[in-house]
């Protein structure tokens, strides 16, 4: 049974992406869910939408608390060493945190805070799919463990289901011969008269030596079948000790190819539309700038280069 791809979306107060999951819901069958940046007002619409079937919505800022000022540095740290990031040098391209804010600075503890809490945030969920990544491994890796295995154990246990049916053969036997001379001694069998005659003595000889060749058998054949099991509880443990040595490689296989292959697992179609997405994202800034009317920085730019024209015109005339 084929899964869905899961899809997640950044909504925000630009509503592209809103639109590119309502348009995706109808193109493919997906899980959808999304990550709402967007304050208290706007968020009643998230709340309340029926346009795009999310399956499940964080919204990013009931899980950021900006009066939490202590940040766990050995987990930053650890992160950063996990993942070979160098979490400070996005902090700085961030232009809110660095110099780009004029209505708020922010303390480096504060920016750590906050950091941590989206890394936590972000890694429970990509963790969520890892984890279930994990498990179907694991059980691939059991199932193909045990055909390794599988053909020497069912040898052995035909062998043991031979050795059984040739006890039970032998017992069959030896109640027959049983029921033969008993019913000579009582006279209805063999030759129909009562008493224990030379037949009686013969018949009984023979069920005799049947009844000591099935305790032979038994003790021999207890023996073989008993080696067996053994045989085959060794193999098991051999097995369950493979599946031992290949559990680590499993457990470890949350690297950032890893999530980056839990992330990238989607058909072509999506993976177009999420590419789109992020172009967007990194472009709009720039198409907003484009039509956005001249500002505090343009006019400061715009005098600084004023004056170095002026300055040139200025020494060439003296030439």
């Amino acid at each position: 049974m084929k899964t869905k791809p899961n899809l997640l979306f950044w909504l925000n107060g630009f509503f592209l992406h809103f639109s590119l999951a309502y348009y995706l819901q109808s193109e493919i069958d997906a899980n959808f869910f999304g990550i709402v940046d967007i304050n208290s007002k706007p968020k009643k619409f998230f709340e309340s939408q029926k346009l795009v079937n999310f399956k499940k919505n964080w919204y990013f800022h009931d899980n950021i608390d900006l009066n939490q000022k202590n940040p766990d540095l050995e987990y930053l740290l650890d992160f950063e060493n996990k993942y070979n990031i160098n979490l400070w040098k996005i902090v700085i391209n961030e232009r809110f945190f660095y110099k780009h804010n004029r209505f708020y600075k922010f303390q480096k503890e504060e920016i750590l805070s906050i950091l941590e809490q989206e890394l936590k945030l972000f890694e429970k969920e990509i963790n969520q799919v890892l984890l279930s990544e994990k498990n179907e491994m694991t059980l691939v890796n059991q199932t193909q463990i045990a055909k390794q295995f599988a053909p020497e154990i069912t040898g052995i246990q035909s062998e043991i289901t031979a050795l059984k049916a040739e006890i039970t053969s032998k017992e069959e036997e030896t109640n027959a011969l049983y029921e033969i001379y008993i019913g000579e001694a009582e006279g209805r069998k063999g030759t129909k008269l009562l008493g224990k005659g030379p037949v009686y003595k013969e018949k009984r000889e023979k069920h005799d030596a049947a009844l000591s060749a099935l305790s032979q058998l038994k003790k021999e054949h207890g023996e073989k079948i008993k080696n067996k099991e053994l045989a085959i509880d060794t193999l098991l443990k051999k097995q369950e000790l493979t599946q031992e040595k290949t559990r680590p490689i499993i457990a470890n296989f949350d690297g950032l190819m890893a999530r980056m292959n839990a992330l990238n697992a989607l058909p072509w179609l999506p993976s177009f539309f999420i590419f789109l997405l992020f172009l967007a994202t990194e472009t709009s800034p720039i198409f907003a700038k484009l039509i956005a009317p001249k500002g505090e920085y343009d006019f400061k730019l715009e005098e600084q280069e004023s004056a170095v024209k002026t300055w040139v015109d200025q020494q060439i005339q003296q030439r």
